[in-house]
């Protein structure tokens, strides 16, 4: 799904820099809505670092609504910490919450979690809302080639699939450093061969893409891999 269909009707910032803790503090009138989200531990251990940046679309109930407004919240998106909207319309809505790494800022950010939910609010009541990370990235990169790879012979890469991934990128390096990925590739499937080129020592990465080209976070595999005369 693509992610501008969200910014239609209500689009949050929120960077972690300027954070702290949102308290539930008030009750919504009688024709008035509110909503509470409550973040809670991700589904399994990530090979990304903690988000830097925090997003939040919520699109509903009036599709011809076009505002789009930036608030201060007190989010900081770890295990228990809650985000609250008041003053919504009553109705149904779907809410979006992203996190991404920056890496300090050598490439576009990485996609580090997502998390989408449907939600209806009803009038005059905080409609209670938990919003579990999950993680943008592969489980794993294995290969089944023989190493050291002699040159000219492609490395095979296999990975399990990323149930949102559009296409998966995988890239090569002789740096461990996501940012100095000079050769890639692109594919849809789960499995691929690839010529890494001259003679060295390369690391290899796999990271999924969304339906707007954005990337998630590598995942390398868990050896470097040398390739030989």
């Amino acid at each position: 799904m693509s992610m501008r269909g969200f910014v239609t009707v209500f689009a949050v910032a929120l960077t972690l820099a300027a954070c702290e803790r949102s308290p539930v503090d008030s009750v919504p009138g009688d024709s008035a809505a509110a909503m509470s989200i409550l973040f809670t531990a991700p589904a399994r251990p990530a090979a990304a670092p903690p988000a830097e940046r925090i997003t939040v679309w919520l699109a509903g109930p009036e599709e011809s609504e076009s505002t789009e407004e930036q608030v201060d919240t007190t989010l900081v998106g770890l295990p228990g910490d809650t985000v609250f909207f008041d003053d919504l319309r009553p109705g149904s809505y779907v809410l979006r919450m992203e996190g991404t790494v920056s890496l300090g800022g050598i490439v576009d950010p990485f996609i580090a979690w997502t998390t989408l939910d449907s939600v209806v609010v009803l009038p005059g009541i905080v409609t209670p809302v938990e919003a579990q990370p999950v993680s943008f990235e592969v489980d794993s990169v294995s290969t089944s080639s023989a190493l050291p790879l002699p040159q000219g012979t492609p490395l095979e890469l296999t990975w399990a699939p990323v149930p949102t991934a559009e296409t998966y990128r995988i890239g090569w390096a002789r740096s461990f450093d996501y940012g100095l990925i000079v050769q890639d590739t692109v594919t849809t499937g789960t499995s691929i061969a690839v010529d890494l080129g001259d003679p060295g020592v390369y690391y290899v990465f796999v990271a999924p893409r969304d339906t707007d080209g954005r990337l998630g976070y590598p995942v390398a595999l868990p050896d470097s891999v040398e390739v030989v005369n």
